[in-house]
């Protein structure tokens, strides 16, 4: 199943603004599409990227895999709120984004860390070792002018994924 989060009024208004920049390939290949920028940016460590979340997010797939949900969701980012001397924001960053989203993966590191918290089952920390971003990435062009409660990325997903990489 998939699982039904409200829209806000001002997502959906905008969403036409969206293109599909990249898919991940079947087999842990990397991002591709017509959309997937050719910018060379800072680098961004990624040897962790899975910690790169808050405790609640991890905790949230936890308990899905327990209950058994493994319906799809989709993540919005967004500006809810604009600085009194901003007006728009200009969309960029997307090629970290997707680095970030093809190289995802739970190190031997990172399992043995959430182990020690005492928080996690064997069978979710199992789950973790294997775990690859699979989803879709929805984003505005590098560039655009984007407004207050716009989206400038969505992240459709299994919901376990969609939730680990939230708030990265």
């Amino acid at each position: 199943g998939v699982l039904q989060v409200p829209e806000r009024p001002a997502a959906r208004r905008h969403r036409d603004r969206l293109e599909v920049v990249g898919r991940r390939r079947r087999g842990g290949g990397p991002f591709q599409g017509p959309g997937v920028p050719r910018i060379v940016s800072g680098p961004l460590a990624t040897r962790d990227a899975a910690l790169f979340t808050d405790l609640y997010e991890i905790t949230m797939a936890a308990s899905y895999l327990r209950e058994g949900m493994n319906g799809l969701a989709t993540f919005s980012l967004f500006a809810r709120k604009l600085p009194k001397e901003r007006s728009f924001l200009i969309a960029a960053g997307l090629e970290d984004v997707l680095n970030f989203l093809r190289d995802f993966r739970v190190s031997r590191a990172a399992i043995r860390y959430l182990s020690s918290l005492g928080r996690f089952d064997a069978d979710f920390l199992d789950f973790l070792g294997g775990l690859r971003f699979t989803g879709e990435v929805r984003a505005v062009p590098e560039g655009t002018v984007v407004f207050q409660d716009e989206p400038l990325v969505e992240v459709p997903a299994p919901i376990i994924e969609a939730q680990l990489v939230e708030t990265a």
